[in-house]
């Protein structure tokens, strides 16, 4: 129990999509938490001193004590394990079906919307810093479209919330951290007209993923500018 009192280290790149994540759900449930930004586009992933943190040299990591995590979905669930008395629990219910749910969104998750991810930075990003991707451009923006249509046509078509009729999810964080990337290219999201909805519906009941998107934000902005869009 003493290490659970303790402050939370995050270390994290308001860049990145999942440290933006867990961020914002310390945010939202008010976990006291020093935060340590890594700069990915510095190269500090790769300094010795943040591979003696985390040797996979990625975001975010936490420390909690001595006890070190990284993978963001692993650390969300970490911290609703040792946090309880912070987290409301339709953030991962105990329910085994409902938790099942976010589970299963959670898993598909890697491989798939996370394409959208890899399509900004791979394209966008990278270009503006003189470096060309060799990754097929045609073949990630397609996987990130069909993504895409699963979240509204499946886990949005009949439900307010990614894995749940009722409350938020770790899913719908995880999910919405990773589609506003596409702020970057000015992404019409009008075919997608559940997904407009859920964004809507989860920024007017948490205001903090408006607050915690305010870096990556201004970098959106300058990234525009140096390429003139």
């Amino acid at each position: 129990m003493q290490d659970q009192q303790q402050t939370l280290s995050l270390y994290m790149d308001w860049m990145s999509q999942p440290s933006r994540c867990v961020a914002i759900f310390c945010m939202i449930n008010k976990i006291p938490v020093d935060i340590s930004e890594v700069k990915i586009l510095k190269g500090q992933l790769r300094s010795q001193e943040y591979k003696r943190i985390n040797p996979n040299m990625r975001v975010p990591t936490i420390k909690d004590g001595k006890f070190v995590l990284y993978e963001s979905h692993a650390i969300l669930k970490y911290l609703i394990a040792s946090r309880a008395q912070y987290i409301p629990e339709h953030w991962y219910p105990k329910d085994i079906k409902e938790r099942a749910l976010v589970d299963q969104y959670l898993d598909w998750h890697h491989t798939n919307i996370r394409n959208a991810g890899m399509y900004i930075f791979n394209y966008f990003v990278l270009p503006s810093l003189g470096i060309q991707s060799k990754q097929n451009k045609e073949t990630i923006y397609k996987l990130f479209i069909q993504s895409l249509k699963m979240i509204d046509t499946i886990f949005l078509a009949d439900k307010p919330y990614i894995a749940s009729k009722e409350k938020a999810t770790i899913a719908d964080l995880s999910c919405y951290c990773e589609i506003t990337q596409v702020n970057l290219i000015d992404f019409d999201f009008s075919p997608y007209p559940n997904i407009l909805k859920w964004m809507q519906r989860l920024t007017a009941e948490y205001p903090q993923l408006v607050e915690g998107h305010q870096p990556f934000m201004k970098f959106v902005q300058k990234i525009k500018e140096k390429q003139n869009l």
